[in-house]
């Protein structure tokens, strides 16, 4: 059974937290999956998370240095496609105007979603990397995401890895 919050506790909790940040002389936010669950985008470890639809190991380096071809339809299938047309919600919305506002110095995100930025976050640090670069893992040339030059898999302008 569910216990009743007191909104007095609420209302006292957020007050806080608003008192904290805008006397703070550096906020940062974490993000991960959740926050961009509203956005459409499934978590990790949810019941219709991404871990319940797809075998780990798709996403393993050491796997993914044998089998490129095969990880690249997984990856692109389960990522690259749904990001595409994702959009920011409101919490993002949020933390993009706190920036604006001076009051978020930047975001550290385990997202590769992109919604940060799209938001108008400019000082994002994203942890897992993201869904507009590609890094080469022999020579780490880096190269914008762009399938239709690219192919699929995508390989490396500079020395044709995958």
């Amino acid at each position: 059974m569910a216990m009743a919050v007191d909104p007095s506790v609420i209302r006292k909790s957020v007050e806080k937290a608003v008192r904290l940040i805008k006397t703070s002389r550096k906020t940062i936010a974490f993000t991960g999956a959740g926050v961009s669950v509203e956005s459409g985008i499934p978590d990790f470890r949810g019941p219709n998370g991404i871990w319940s639809r797809i075998d780990t190991k798709y996403l393993e380096i050491d796997y993914f240095m044998r089998h490129g071809k095969e990880c690249w339809s997984v990856i692109h299938k389960m990522f690259f496609n749904p990001l595409s047309n994702a959009r920011p919600n409101p919490a993002h919305h949020v933390l993009a105007w706190m920036e604006h506002q001076n009051l978020l110095s930047g975001i550290i995100t385990q997202n590769i979603d992109n919604l940060h930025h799209k938001a108008g976050n400019t000082n994002v640090v994203e942890f897992h990397g993201n869904t507009r670069i590609l890094v080469c893992p022999r020579c780490e040339h880096q190269t914008p995401a762009d399938f239709d030059k690219l192919g699929l898999p995508p390989r490396c302008p500079q020395c044709n890895t995958i």
